[in-house]
């Protein structure tokens, strides 16, 4: 027994010894779309929050500061305070939390600053910024984080929604739909990872542009801080008086970068699973064959030639027009055998020429 299914438009005929196998094909079809949307929702959720996340999914870079402020009198201590603050650094604002000890109590403040206005006045602190470590505009700061790195976020998330187009689908997809998913999966790796570059490279250089946070860690010990992604830095003013104060400082990437990071793995596997289960069109192809079919002439047939003495002499007919046609009495239908169109021809209870007018076969028959 055999089955047939259609395959880009053409029906390709299979026995029982292939069905096993195109089912299986079928189901791993399925399962291979089934991962590659998994992977590029992964991909595109992934980003999402990198883009729009809080402070924790959506932020890029954070600074830690604490300080802590004590009063002596006769060596015993009259007054203390502590204060934490952390600053989130996100594509699109500049958010900063601050909690305050004051005696016992505790005062919590907030608030957000967003690059356009031009204000990166990120360390609430009074007595640290006096010091020249806050404040300052954002000019570039902005043009990398919401300029450049948004940009490419948006352009990964557009990518996402190209390769549900082309292919999300229960049908047959297209060889030109498998090409435009895997450019497509490629742009979101693309994207994602030039996010990165841009971050990683050019992020603690345009943080000391706009703010000068590394020089003026610097300047509280004279000593000299270099410029890096990761690090930590405590000093205390006042040992040997009354008041004392003791400032920590720390920075770090934040989670925002790991998240584009395992979005870029995904958009990667989605790109090589587009690529490594897509049917081989080439062998799927069905080329037309032409066909040669013989030609039967029953025996009482045969074939009358067609090909012509010049030098017999050709007889000129009468007059036509004067003499009188008869009409037969019955007619009957033939078929001939080179074309099986049908024809009738009168009987006349003996042997025949005949010839198709369909395919010109000419022959003999006895009607």
């Amino acid at each position: 027994m055999k089955w047939g299914f259609r395959l880009n438009g053409r029906l390709r005929i299979v026995n029982n010894s292939e069905k096993l196998r195109l089912n299986t094909l079928e189901d791993y079809k399925t399962s291979m779309r089934a991962v590659i949307r998994y992977l590029v929702i992964a991909s595109m959720a992934l980003s999402f929050f990198a883009l729009f996340g809080g402070n924790w999914a959506g932020a890029w870079f954070t600074i830690y500061i604490s300080e802590e402020h004590y009063v002596f009198e006769d060596s015993q201590l009259l007054w203390s305070e502590t204060s934490e603050s952390v600053t989130y650094f996100k594509v699109d604002e500049v958010i900063f939390i601050t909690e305050t000890k004051v005696e016992g109590k505790t005062e919590d403040d907030s608030g957000n600053i967003d690059y356009e206005d031009k204000n990166c006045a990120y360390i609430r602190s009074d007595s640290y910024s006096e010091r020249g470590a806050g404040g300052g505009d954002c000019d570039n700061l902005g043009d990398l984080m919401m300029g450049k790195i948004g940009t490419l976020l948006y352009v990964q998330l557009l990518a996402g929604i190209a390769v549900f187009y082309f292919l999300n689908t229960d049908d047959f997809i297209l060889e030109e739909n498998y090409d435009r998913g895997e450019k497509a999966s490629m742009v979101m790796a693309g994207a994602g990872l030039l996010a990165l570059i841009l971050f990683f490279f050019s992020f603690p250089e345009t943080l000391e542009e706009d703010l000068q946070f590394f020089e003026n860690l610097s300047n509280v010990d004279g000593g000299n801080e270099d410029v890096s992604f990761l690090g930590s830095k405590e000093w205390e003013i006042g040992s040997d008086s009354d008041v004392i104060t003791q400032y920590a400082v720390a920075w770090r990437p934040s989670f925002a970068p790991f998240l584009i990071l395992f979005s870029i793995s995904a958009a990667v596997g989605a790109y090589l699973e587009i690529k490594n289960g897509r049917p081989d069109f080439s062998k799927n192809r069905v080329e037309p064959k032409s066909v040669e079919v013989p030609l039967v002439i029953p025996d009482e047939f045969s074939i009358v030639s067609e090909e012509y003495d010049d030098s017999v002499d050709a007889f000129e007919p009468k007059d036509i027009e004067n003499i009188d046609s008869f009409k037969p009495k019955e007619m009957v239908t033939i078929k001939c055998p080179g074309c099986e169109s049908q024809m009738e021809i009168p009987k006349l209870n003996k042997m025949q020429d005949v010839e198709c007018g369909s395919c010109g076969l000419a022959g003999e028959i006895k009607k």
